[in-house]
This record gives C-alpha cells, structure tokens and sequence, in this order.
C-alpha cells in the first residue's frame, strides 16, 4: 500500500495470496515542499486506522521507511513480487519507479494493479474536471454495481 491509495481490496479480491505486506513509504529523500501540519496528521492518521484494521483482519503490517528498509523487508519475506495499488503521477509514482529501478535488479518485480474504478475512471480524465463532472452520476452507478466493474 502507498499514503495515495490504502486499498487492498482489488488486490486481495482477485485472488492474491498476501505473503507479507507493507505501507510504502513516501519518499527516502526531504521533500521539495513542506508538507502542512494538518495534512500531515490527517495522512497519518488515515494510515494508522488502515493499519490497524488490516492488522485485524490478517497480518502485521510493515513500514519500511526507505527504499533500502524496503529491500531489506522484501529479501527478509523472500519476495519474487511486490503488487501495490497503480499511482498514475506525482511524488508516489517517482518514488514507485525508483523501488521499481532498486528492486529489478535483485529479481523482484514491482507490478502496480489498477483497481476496477480507477480502470473506468482513469482513460476519461484527460480532458479536464468539466467534461469529467458530467459522467460522475454514471460512474457511480457503475461503481454501485459490481458486476459492471468486472
């Protein structure tokens, strides 16, 4: 999981056996610009509720805090795959790529899995939120039924 998405449920839904599991970290670097108090509280706090309900419901969580705590955690599971939620742009997806770029080498792929309503969403973004504010009516509909995400 990565701060971008906490949602496992496409991942665990198609049928994935979780051998270990971890919440990325955000950046192994400072970042560019501060990052406000309250989004940062709010972030944490939206991970500790995830944690802790995961936690619940299946295994220890892990959060590695840089990319080498993140080999370290993938070489002590020993992992051949890492699935995380797909982050499409911005600080997460560098930082995906550049675990992605760390970890190739070592022979563990990192393969992102787009969740069923970001494959509908996402291809109809392209064309600013005016053009897209008129399809959301539709897409929840779609989203309110399961079928039609298949």
């Amino acid at each position: 999981m990565h701060e971008e998405d906490l949602d496992l449920g496409h991942i665990v839904g198609a049928g994935l056996t979780l051998t270990a599991t971890a919440l990325l970290p955000r950046h192994s670097k400072p970042p560019l610009l501060e990052t406000a108090p309250k989004v940062h509280g709010f972030t944490q706090k939206a991970q500790g509720d995830r944690l802790g309900r995961f936690d619940a419901q299946t295994q220890t969580c892990s959060t590695p805090k840089d990319l080498a705590d993140l080999v370290q955690w993938s070489h002590s599971n020993p992992l051949q795959q890492i699935i995380t939620p797909f982050e499409p742009v911005g600080e997460i997806a560098t930082h995906l790529s550049d675990a992605k770029r760390v970890l190739r080498p070592l022979g563990i792929s990192l393969v992102p899995k787009m969740a069923p309503y970001d494959r509908l969403i996402w291809p109809r973004t392209a064309h600013g939120f005016f053009r897209f504010k008129d399809k959301i009516p539709s897409f929840i509909d779609q989203i309110k039924t399961p079928q039609s995400m298949a």
